[in-house]
């Protein structure tokens, strides 16, 4: 099983090395902007299929601008997904329950190489008055746990059906949905299953056991394992393996 990855100790990288080669130098004269043109709902739920040449990006936002890099990636017509979590923090000594990143400072863009490429190379301007408030960097996230033919890491780029199941999981923004390492968690059988009531309907992952409670562990590697509280076992279904023809 892969190693966690911490995704706030990542050291950034000039260098942006996609799987791809021989693209030109991005430059911005004349260029045209790469918008997606599709929505969250639409890629939750297509119609008409969704474009070819859009994947999953995994970036790195300036620290603790992650949030800030959502809004600026939205008014640019770009789809990107941050996870959240209601969480409850003391603010001026009284409980509140408040939205934070479930992954800081990182974004998860859908959109073309062309465009991935452009985010990284120009940072955001931020919309802040403040003169001293610096652009929002983004930076590609890179696989560190496996080498490519060129001895090189590979920019993460997340596959689509893996993607909307993290999103299933985590788009309600659930207290009860946590980052956790291998060493927390004991997989009860490598079987995969879904969940068919409750708040994570839909979702699929493997059954494993927390503090003696059987939960819902969803691998988006190798970025992140995300544990649910626990789950009913009248609430799992085991799916099928596919058959090889």
């Amino acid at each position: 099983m892969d190693t966690l990855i911490n995704v706030a100790s990542i050291p950034e990288e000039s260098e942006s090395r996609l799987p791809s080669e021989g693209l030109p130098p991005v430059t911005t004269a004349g260029s045209q902007r790469c918008g997606t043109g599709v929505s969250l709902e639409y890629v939750l739920h297509p119609t008409h299929g969704l474009p070819q040449e859009c994947r999953w990006y995994v970036l790195r936002a300036t620290y603790g601008r992650e949030r800030e890099a959502e809004d600026l990636l939205k008014k640019r017509g770009v789809l990107v997904y941050v996870p959240k979590r209601k969480t409850l923090k003391m603010v001026k000594g009284e409980k509140k329950k408040v939205e934070e990143s479930l992954l800081p400072n990182l974004v998860f863009v859908f959109t073309d190489e062309c465009t991935a490429r452009r985010l990284v190379a120009f940072p955001l301007k931020s919309e802040s008055r403040r003169k001293d408030k610096m652009p929002v960097s983004l930076h590609f996230m890179y696989d560190h746990t496996s080498l490519n033919e060129n001895g090189l890491n590979d920019v993460v780029v997340i596959p689509h059906k893996e993607m909307v199941n993290f999103i299933r999981f985590t788009i309600g923004g659930s207290e009860s949905i946590r980052a956790v390492s291998p060493a927390d968690f004991r997989i009860k059988k490598d079987q995969q299953v879904v969940i068919t009531e409750g708040d994570f309907k839909g979702v699929v992952g493997r059954v494993a056991r927390i503090d003696r409670q059987t939960c819902v562990i969803v691998d988006l590697q190798p970025i992140c394992f995300l544990a649910s509280a626990y789950i009913p076992k009248a609430f799992l279904r085991e799916v099928p393996e596919p058959k090889n023809i």
